[in-house]
């Protein structure tokens, strides 16, 4: 059985396409400001408002923060899960740099990345592409290229899958990319 909390936050003056300056206040709050030291996955969407975020931060650990809500799952080896994620949509090229990936390239490198966090891949439906930056003082910026995605899933593995529930999936999670969001037990 696995137990984990998300919170939703609005960050103001940190807008959705700075996904670095979002990365920094959530350390600050979970990290720096606080004392917390554990491991912690994000989702962010555009917010209504201008030059702000819309944020759902996940932990394995219950903390003093209003808007909890908590999620328990008995996770078994067999079962099927539904979910969706933002993955990070670049495969790297071997004369330096990167593109962005098509679809088939994220269907080529999936199974192998969900069997490294215990699911094995029934399905993949494409949502949504975008782009977001990361934004360093005093350094040129970079595009983090991300493709929303629905997952269908078998548990290969618990302990690997119930980590992936709390902590996220895939690279890039630092920035935004691999919290499992919508979870459903099919």
């Amino acid at each position: 059985m696995i137990k984990f909390y998300d919170y939703p936050l609005r960050l103001r003056q940190t807008p959705f396409q700075e996904a670095y300056r979002v990365h920094q206040q959530l350390d600050t709050l979970l990290q720096e400001g606080n004392n917390y030291r554990f491991p912690y996955c994000w989702h962010h969407e555009k917010s209504q408002i201008n030059n702000a975020s819309e944020v759902v931060f996940r932990t394995i650990t219950q903390l003093p923060i209003p808007g909890e809500k908590c999620t328990e799952i008995d996770v078994v080896e067999g079962m099927d899960l539904s979910f969706s994620v933002r993955l990070f949509n670049a495969v790297n090229q071997t004369a330096g740099g990167s593109r962005e990936a098509t679809f088939e390239d994220i269907q080529k490198r999936l199974p192998n990345s969900l069997k490294l966090s215990g699911f094995e891949l029934l399905c993949v439906t494409p949502i949504e592409n975008g782009k977001y930056f990361v934004i360093k003082p005093g350094q040129s910026s970079f595009p983090i290229p991300y493709l929303d995605v629905v997952l269908t899933v078998t548990v290969l593995d618990v302990a690997l899958a119930e980590k992936a529930l709390a902590q996220g999936i895939g690279r890039r999670k630092a920035f935004g990319c691999g919290m499992l969001r919508d979870i459903e037990v099919i």
